[in-house]
């Protein structure tokens, strides 16, 4: 099957992957910002758990693990030109969900032509973020891991850096293939970041994000369960980010217990 341009968003959940999404589909020639693509998520999850266990489970149905990569390889391109088909006047695809991240390195090998754009926030402020939604999926009545965790700093940190371990760990593999955002430069409509965003990806972006398709995004915010992730921030522009907001939600004792646990990934992106 034919190889189709596609560039995938990801990053931790909070991380601001939806402003990002929403940039990028502002460019022409792009599909709309459209709902988060769970299903290409699961494929690729399933196909990571199929390397791990072929011996075990899927040596009796493919002849080979080659065999095997192949046929995820075109699975993922039959799902891709379905979209194609559903979005005919994109040239490119750009198809976001933070799961992503757990699985850019599977994408990219078996997606020679993909791209991938990893968004970043400050963890203090992620996780912030994350306990407003635990607490509106508390209010509706629902079990999440989020809820079970509580204010566990030490859990949510480790929830925060897993969405970042596959990409540290295939640095040679994404190389040249993997650019990373910074939430709060991307926010603030910094000109350097947009313009690298801008060479990245090839597309015509100027910061402006594109609305998000209203049915879609009605439907995703009337489900209790998705819906408790819903944010003004979805429908504003750049220039109004959340940048510090962990300082009226999160005591200082759990500020510090985050900068311990995430103090690499705080060093490393300057945001301590």
């Amino acid at each position: 099957m034919a190889e189709r341009a596609v560039l995938f968003v990801g990053g931790c959940m909070r991380s601001g992957t939806t402003l990002v999404q929403r940039i990028l589909c502002a460019a022409p020639g792009v599909n709309p910002a459209i709902a988060e693509c769970q299903y290409l998520t699961d494929l690729l999850a399933a196909h990571r758990q199929g390397e791990k266990r072929f011996e075990l489970f899927l040596s009796d149905y493919f002849e080979s693990e080659t065999a095997f990569e192949a046929f995820g390889r075109e699975t993922l391109q039959r799902f891709l030109a379905a979209v194609s088909a559903r979005y005919p006047e994109a040239r490119q695809l750009v198809l976001k969900n933070p799961e992503l991240a757990y699985h850019f390195s599977i994408a990219a090998k078996l997606l020679p032509q993909a791209r991938f754009v990893l968004v970043v926030r400050d963890p203090r402020d992620i996780i912030a973020s994350m306990l407003q939604v635990a607490d509106r999926q508390r209010a509706a009545g629902l079990s999440t891991p989020l809820v079970e965790m509580g204010r566990n700093m030490e859990r949510l940190s480790d929830m925060v850096l897993g969405y970042y371990a596959d990409s540290y760990s295939n640095v040679a593999l994404l190389q040249g293939r993997l650019h990373v955002v910074l939430y709060e430069r991307i926010a603030q409509g910094d000109p350097t970041a947009i313009d690298g965003l801008r060479r990245f990806s090839g597309l015509a972006i100027d910061g402006r994000p594109a609305d998000l398709a209203p049915q879609t995004w009605q439907r995703q915010r009337s489900d209790q369960f998705v819906g408790a992730f819903w944010s003004p921030g979805w429908q504003e522009g750049v220039n109004s980010p959340r940048v510090g907001s962990h300082r009226a939600q999160l005591d200082p004792s759990e500020i510090a217990a985050i900068e311990r646990q995430c103090e690499r990934f705080g060093r490393s992106f300057q945001y301590w």
